[in-house]
Order: C-alpha cells, then sequence, then structure tokens
C-alpha cells in the first residue's frame, strides 16, 4: 500500500485531499509510504507544488492524534446529557442563534437533530420568540425537500424542538467552490423551487436560502433547512419581530428589497432570488456577489449586475444561463412570478424545450443601471453632451483648414503608419501570443481545481480541454522569447495530463508524457543555467517518472538512479542557490527547496522499505520528517504575524507550503507505525493505527460522497486489521476487513474506469479472503475470486505492465489456478531485473499454491518457495517480522530451512 497525498493544483495555488492508494498488493508494499502529486505554477517558473510523506519516530507518534483534533467537533462535556427523552450523542452545529445536537429520541428509538436556543438560560425574550417563531412556521411543512420538525418541547424552561437528522453534508460543502455540470445543477434547483413553492404556498418565507442551509442525503437528496429567519408570508409585511430597516440574512444570496431592510417588501420573490444566487454558484463555482466585508457584499447586491455565468464557465448553455441571470433580476417584477414558475422554466431546460425566459438587451441593461446609478448617469449624459460639442466645433475648424495642409498632414500620416508597420505587427504578434498564454493560465487555474479523482465525470471536460490548451500553447512558445512562461504552462498541462492519463491505467500514454516532460527540464536546466526553479523542477518530472516506471517496467537500479538524481538536484539547489544568468529569475526560497530534498527522500525510503530494508528506510524517513518540520518552522518566520486581506502570490505559495509540509508530517504516523510493526513495535503501531483510523473514518462520514477520503480511510482501516490480526485474535478484525470490501466496491463501482479505485478494491478482497482461509470461515472463494476478476480486468487493459502482472499472479495463486500463476511466476523469476519485493511476492505465490497441490507437488512448490526466500535474503532481504507475519507465506513455517533463514535475520 502507498500512502498518498494528492491535491489539485493551479497556479500558485494548491488543494489537497489526503488518500491511500492501495498499490501494489504486495504486502511488504502495503505498509509503505509514498505521494501521487499534482502540480501548480509559481511565479518564478517553479509550478509544481507537491505534498510528500515521511516518517516521524515512535516518540513522536501522537502527533497526528493531536494534529487531527482539528477535524474533529469538540464533544460534550457530558455526552450522556438527557433532554426531555433526547439523548445528547454529539454537536452537529451553531449559527448565530441555535444549536443543533444529534440524538437519539429514546421513546422512538431514532436518531434526530435537536435544536435549541445557543444562549441557552441567557436567552433574551427576543431570541426565545424568535426560535419559537421558527419551530412553528415549518412544524407543519410536510415535503420530502423539507426538513421535518418532529417535536417541540421545553426542557428546564428552554425551548427546543426536535428535527429530521440528516446523514450527509451541505451543499456548501458538496459543491466546495467548484462549478457543476449545468443538468445537475438545473436538477438540483428544480427540486429546490419546488419545494420553496410548496412552503410559499404554506405561507412561509425561509428568507436565508443559501448552499450552507441546503443538506444532502447520501443518496444526494436535497433538503432545505435552518428556518431561522422564516417568517409567515402575512406577516412579513406587518409589524413582526423584525423591523423596517433591519437587514437579516447572508449577504451573498439575499435579494436588493432584503438587502435594504424593506421588510414591507418582502415575499416569495426573495425566496426565489436567493435559489437564483444559488444556481449561479452551482454553475459558477462562486455567489453572484462576494466582496472582503459584508457591507461591500450588500453595496454590489444594491448596484451591482452579476458578471454573466457563461463568462465565467463558457460551457455553461445559454438558456440555463438566462434562467439564472432573470432570478437574480433586482426589480422583482422582472423576476419569475414565483418558485413554481421558476421550477417549470428548469423543466424546460432539462426536457431541451424552449424557455419562456429572455436575455436582457445591452440596452435595458444600461438603462436599468442608470435608474440605479442616477448622478454618475447624469455625469455620464454631460460628458457625452462635451464630447458632441467638441465633434461639432472639430469640424467647423476642419472646415477652415487649407487644403494644402490637409494634403501635407495626410502624406505625413501616411509615412508615419508605413516606418511603423513592421514593428507594429511584429509587436501585436508578441502581445496577442501574451494574451492568450495569460488567458490560458488563468482558465488552466479554475480546470486544475477540478479534482478528477473525486468527480470523474469531469474527467472527459478537463482532458478534452487540455488537448484543446496544448497547441496553442505550442504555437506562442514558438513566437515568444524562450524567457517566457508560455513553456512552464505547457509542462504543468502535460504534468497534469499525465496523472489523469495513470489514473484512468493509461500508463504508456502517461510514461510518454513524462518522457516529454523530462526533456523539457534538462533543456530547461540549460537554458536557466541551472536556476534553482529549474533544478526543482526537473527533480519533481525525475520522482514522478520513477514511480511510474517502478510499476511498468521494473527496474529497482533504475528505480532508485532516478530518485537518486532527484534528490542531487534538490540538494544541489539548497547548497548552491543560484539564478538564470538571462533575466536574473529562477532563485527559490530555502523552504521550496527544503521542501523537494524531504519528498525525494520519502520516496527513497519507500524504496528501500519495499526492498526489505526497513531500517535503511527508517533513516531517511527521518530525514524527510527533519526537514518538513524545518520547512514549518521557516515558512512560520517569514509570515506575517497579522495576514493582510489581499495577501501576495508569494504568500499564498507559503501557506499552502507550510500546509503541505504539516500534512505530511501529520501522515508519517501511518509510515511509523509501519516501521514499528516491521521493527518489533507491534503494540505501538497498533495503537497508532487505531488513532489514524478513528480520525479517517470520520473524514469519510462527514461527507461519504468523496471519493478520495472512502480510499483512504479503506487503505488505513486495512492495514490496521492486518496488523491487529497478525499480532493478536484475528476473529475480532473480519467485521473491519468486511466494511473495507464494502466500501471499496462501492468507490470502485461508480467510476470503474479508474484503475486505482479498482486497484482498492482487489487489495480490499484478497486481504478479506486470505483471514477468512487463514480462520476457515466460509467465504474466502467468494473473496479471492472477486479480487481474480479484478486483476484480470486491470491485466488486460495494460497486459505489458509488470506490477499488474504480478498481481495477477498472486490472485491466480490464491484461487489455486496454477495454469495462470506459474508462467508469470517463471517469466519473472527469469527477468534481468529481479528484485526482492518481486522475489518474495513470487514465493507467496508458490506458498499459496501448495495449499492446493498433492502430494510431491506441494512439496516441490514449497522447496521451490523457500529457495526464493533465501535467495532474497542474500540480495540484502533483512525483514524477518514480514516472513513471520506474512498469511501467505504460513504454509513455508512447516519448512525447517524456511525458520532457519528466519532465525538468521533475527537481532
Amino acid at each position: 500500500m502507498e500512502i498518498h497525498t494528492h491535491k489539485n493544483a493551479a497556479v500558485s495555488v494548491n488543494e489537497e485531499a489526503c488518500r491511500v492508494d492501495a498499490e501494489p498488493d504486495s504486502t511488504l508494499s502495503r505498509a509503505i509510504p509514498g505521494s501521487s502529486h499534482a502540480c501548480g505554477e509559481e511565479s518564478t517558473e517553479i509550478f509544481c507544488a507537491e505534498t510528500s510523506t515521511a516518517i516521524s519516530p515512535s516518540e513522536q507518534a501522537t502527533h497526528f492524534f493531536h494534529a487531527s483534533q482539528q477535524l474533529i467537533s469538540k464533544p460534550l462535556k457530558n455526552a450522556s446529557m438527557i433532554i426531555g427523552g433526547y439523548e445528547i450523542l454529539g454537536e452537529l452545529g451553531r449559527g448565530g442563534m441555535g444549536v443543533v445536537y444529534k440524538a437519539y429520541q429514546q421513546g422512538l428509538e431514532r436518531v434526530v437533530a435537536l435544536k435549541m436556543v445557543l444562549a441557552g438560560a441567557h436567552a433574551s425574550d427576543e431570541e426565545l420568540r424568535r426560535f419559537i417563531i421558527e419551530a412553528k412556521a415549518v412544524a407543519h411543512l410536510q415535503h420530502p425537500n423539507i426538513v421535518q420538525v418532529f417535536d417541540i418541547g421545553e426542557s428546564n424552561g428552554l425551548p427546543y424542538f426536535s428535527l429530521e437528522f440528516v446523514d450527509g453534508p451541505s451543499l456548501s460543502r458538496h459543491l466546495s467552490k467548484q462549478p457543476q455540470p449545468p443538468k445537475d445543477a438545473a436538477q438540483m434547483l428544480e427540486t429546490l423551487s419546488l419545494a420553496m413553492a410548496y412552503a410559499h404556498e404554506h405561507s412561509v418565507l425561509h428568507r436565508d436560502l443559501k448552499p450552507g442551509n441546503i443538506l444532502l442525503t447520501l443518496s444526494g437528496i436535497p433538503k432545505i433547512a435552518d428556518f431561522g429567519l422564516a417568517k409567515k408570508i402575512e406577516d412579513a409585511r406587518g409589524s413582526g419581530s423584525t423591523r423596517t430597516g433591519t437587514v437579516m440574512g447572508t449577504p451573498s444570496y439575499m435579494a436588493p428589497e432584503q438587502a435594504r431592510g424593506e421588510v414591507h417588501s418582502l415575499g416569495p420573490a426573495a425566496d426565489q432570488y436567493s435559489l437564483g444566487a444559488i444556481l449561479y454558484e452551482m454553475l459558477t463555482g462562486r455567489p453572484p456577489f462576494a466582496a472582503v466585508n459584508s457591507l461591500e457584499t450588500i453595496m454590489q447586491v444594491l448596484r451591482s449586475d452579476p458578471i454573466p455565468p457563461r463568462q465565467l464557465v463558457n460551457r455553461i448553455p445559454v438558456d440555463l444561463e438566462t434562467i439564472c441571470l432573470k432570478s437574480l433580476q433586482k426589480d422583482i417584477s422582472s423576476r419569475y412570478e414565483n418558485c413554481k414558475e421558476l421550477a417549470a422554466d428548469l423543466r424546460r431546460f432539462l426536457r431541451g424545450e424552449p424557455i419562456l425566459a429572455r436575455p436582457v438587451s445591452r440596452f435595458e441593461r444600461s438603462w436599468r443601471w442608470c435608474r440605479r446609478n442616477p448622478i454618475v448617469a447624469s455625469l455620464g449624459a454631460t460628458a457625452i453632451g462635451l464630447l458632441f460639442a467638441v465633434a461639432i466645433g472639430s469640424s467647423w475648424i476642419a472646415a477652415t483648414v487649407t487644403a494644402k495642409n490637409v494634403a501635407l498632414a495626410k502624406q505625413t500620416r501616411i509615412a508615419n503608419e508605413k516606418a511603423a508597420e513592421a514593428d507594429r505587427q511584429t509587436a501585436e504578434s508578441i502581445r496577442r501570443s501574451d494574451r492568450m498564454k495569460n488567458y490560458i493560465q488563468g482558465s488552466l487555474t479554475d480546470i486544475s481545481k477540478v479534482n478528477i479523482f473525486d468527480n470523474p465525470t469531469m474527467r472527459p471536460f478537463v482532458m478534452s480541454t487540455f488537448q484543446q490548451m496544448l497547441p496553442v500553447l505550442e504555437e506562442i512558445i514558438r513566437e515568444l522569447p524562450e524567457t517566457d512562461q508560455a513553456e512552464p504552462t505547457r509542462a504543468k498541462i502535460l504534468l497534469d495530463t499525465a496523472k489523469a492519463l495513470r489514473q484512468q491505467g493509461d500508463y504508456a500514454a502517461a510514461e510518454s508524457t513524462l518522457r516529454d516532460l523530462v526533456s523539457f527540464g534538462e533543456r530547461r536546466l540549460e537554458v536557466k543555467g541551472n536556476s534553482d526553479a529549474a533544478r526543482i523542477n526537473l527533480s519533481k518530472f525525475l520522482v514522478e517518472l520513477a514511480s511510474l516506471r517502478l510499476e511498468t517496467n521494473r527496474n529497482f537500479a533504475e528505480h532508485l538512479a532516478l530518485l537518486r538524481r532527484a534528490e542531487s538536484l534538490a540538494q544541489d539547489s539548497i547548497d548552491t542557490p543560484r539564478a538564470s544568468p538571462d533575466d536574473n529569475k529562477g532563485t527559490l526560497t530555502l523552504c521550496f527547496k527544503r521542501h523537494q530534498l524531504a519528498e525525494t527522500q520519502n520516496r527513497l525510503a519507500s524504496a528501500y522499505y519495499r526492498l526489505g530494508a526497513p531500517r535503511v528506510a527508517r533513516e531517511l524517513f527521518d530525514s524527510s520528517t527533519r526537514k518538513h518540520r524545518e520547512v514549518v518552522e521557516e515558512v512560520s518566520s517569514l509570515l506575517p504575524i497579522q495576514p493582510s486581506a489581499e495577501k501576495s502570490s508569494t504568500e499564498v505559495d507559503m501557506q499552502k507550503l507550510m500546509k503541505e509540509s504539516k500534512s505530511a508530517i501529520n501522515t508519517n504516523t501511518v509510515a511509523s507505525s509501519a516501521v514499528l510493526f516491521r521493527t518489533g513495535q507491534p503494540e505501538k503501531a497498533i495503537k497508532i493505527l487505531q488513532q489514524v483510523v478513528a480520525v479517517t473514518r470520520k473524514v469519510h462520514l462527514d461527507d461519504p460522497t468523496i471519493p478520495s477520503n472512502a480510499v483512504q480511510y479503506i487503505g488505513f482501516l486495512g492495514l490496521l486489521s492486518e496488523f491487529e490480526a497478525q499480532n493478536g485474535d484475528p476473529q475480532n478484525v473480519l467485521i473491519q476487513f468486511e466494511e473495507a470490501c464494502r466500501l471499496a466496491d462501492q468507490v470502485y463501482e461508480r467510476d470503474a474506469q479508474n484503475a486505482e479505485k479498482r486497484r482498492t478494491a482487489a487489495v480490499a478482497h484478497y486481504r478479506l479472503g486470505q483471514w477468512r482461509n487463514a480462520l476457515g470461515i466460509a467465504g474466502e472463494e467468494t473473496s479471492f475470486a472477486r479480487c481474480f476478476a479484478l486483476r484480470t480486468e486491470a491485466a488486460q487493459l495494460d497486459a505489458t505492465n509488470d506490477r499488474k502482472q504480478l498481481d495477477l499472479m498472486l490472485a491466480s495463486a490464491a484461487i489455486g489456478d496454477s495454469s495462470k500463476c506459474l508462467p508469470i511466476a517463471e517469466k519473472y523469476l527469469m527477468y534481468p531485473f529481479l528484485d526482492n519485493e518481486m522475489r518474495i511476492d513470487i514465493a507467496r505465490a508458490y506458498s499459496q499454491l501448495s495449499k492446493s497441490s498433492p502430494g510431491a507437488e506441494q512439496v516441490a512448490r514449497r522447496s521451490k518457495a523457500v529457495d526464493i526466500v533465501q535467495a532474497a535474503v542474500a540480495a540484502g532481504f533483512e525483514d524477518h517480522v514480514f516472513l513471520t507475519h506474512e498469511i501467505d507465506l504460513r504454509p513455508l513455517m512447516k519448512s525447517e530451512a524456511f525458520n532457519e533463514t528466519v532465525e538468521m535475520l533475527r537481532p
């Protein structure tokens, strides 16, 4: 198993999401830290900013636990509190007035959400009155897309009400500032519009609709929640609790009349406007208005028109943009008549029928702007009048100029134009290319935020966009000087493309792309005179190529050589910093270079671990961890104590770098547990992993729709289960193996084209089959058969991939199919670059086959397995803990020669 921290990165921006890649199946590799990367571009030429993993000493093991508590809600002081027949289980969230708990209703034996006044006994009469208004306003609403109120009560003088518990994330968290597919957005908003139409028909206004108040079930059904500002329609225009002039709600989503505090004007149209704002954010990844503070946002709501969505995301259909902008009209009469009409137009769009809304003309838009900004408009009219006056005056003067002077002026102008034409054409060509390059970089920033691992439906769009950008960049490169950023932008696209191809299992195309990048890096090194940025970029390319090559064409000597060169480049950039001689650019702050050195040492540590040398790996892991800590300390000292609202690109880069290094230090605990287990400290290893699994389980359950969270949890849970089973009573961990399989299948079935998700499912089933077999529990055949099917599919899709062939060999051995297993094993025993991990995998295959082999054949296969293990030991394999714990090798423990070999390795 490799432990990955991968990000969607943009130019100078990196966003991360941890995951675990269960490649390869080798039990050796299951506990090996490694990393998978995405890249962005820095202003100095650096465009790859990656997260690396490392391992900390055992005394630092609790660091992850303390850091990860930031992910977990603070528990109640009294977790067993009972309120009105509800047992409080934990806190779900809190807003300006209320706090919501997860609770167990004892009488009806169900989980609910229990809402109470946040101020408790200190709540004012007004807060208590509004709290009761909210409960009563929605208590009679019975709609599948509105969170249902179950019960209203009072405990110790304080009111509460219980609501339907929704087991998924909010729409805001689901969106994560990412544009959604237009049809998905339209379907979602149609559902919400119908729900609000129902509420309006029952005389209830929401007045605070926003993505944060839309909850999603695990199956994706939206439910409108938090009616904290709800009001009866007949009261909204009367003398209710909110006075005229009071602005309540969320500025980015409130209608202009609500922003002006015109309580008497609030009606269903205000909620309809908020729905339009939600649609806008679903389409573009941002709300229609958002400034640095609430006041400026409100001023935008009152005075400005939203940027048309298609200017931000050009794939949005024109009709859907028209529907969205009609919903956001500042004039109430220009919006849809009601939410039902909005829903009807969305349904027409989804069916491919003509919509009723029509785009606003430029003249109408200008007229509305003038109405909102009369002073500026009047000044504009005055200016236009002056221009007309000047034009008329100029015409009169021109008429008095003699024909001779006119002719002379004309000749002079023509001469000047001809003299400047050549220079103008050259300059314009470069300006045009430069504008296109800047446009592509901006687009790339947005596209790179799309996580295709978690959003596989976006993969074709992302790949298609990359392919459209590359020819344009290649033309720009021919026009612009060598020192421009067009080449690094092209390289960033190529690296993102290679990563996407690898996810899909197209390793040949990925390798070809990476080799192109290494060639670019070598040439850039010469052009830039070994600048810091050029060395660090080449180091990153070499690390990526080394990782891919080891999987597709097993050669650990080549793998180590590539990593050693990457390490040397990173170390050299630290020892001898330099800028590019031609433009004096390309220098990097020490923390960026140290970060890359830590990454290469981590990869080297992973390689030695996989080769069966955990103590050598430990030294490299420790060195990598120290460097990550130095990065955190250095960045902390460089960043301002009071960050400004407008951060420089360098400040943003450094904050991201510190976040990545902290994440790497935390992730080290998993690698630490593996090393501890392999060096004879299983109890410590298991304790660390139990803490890690608890955290990753919560992250997964907080949003089960994110595949990367699920894959990470599957990997950690499988590793913990394996260590617990090897160290104690395996009966207690079978349920964990089964849970890992169930989740892995769910993730894979949603994205069956993803090679990594297929591999995750195969490893989970192999583990379950191993322990079912060891315990004599029925079902091992099903588990091994599922693993075999997945690995057969993977091998057929990429017949030249060495790792997939070795995985298929193990799966074939598990089902006792010697006809498929032995040809692969014999082929790799003759492999010119045979390494210890391969030797141990082949030994496992022969050991597995021996269990289903008759008499003499069984003895011969076990003897063959022992010979291969001894050859690995002779070649430097020294992990005796692995040999004594690996379940596939258990049949060899009956061999005296095998036991003697293991004893030789004991420290």
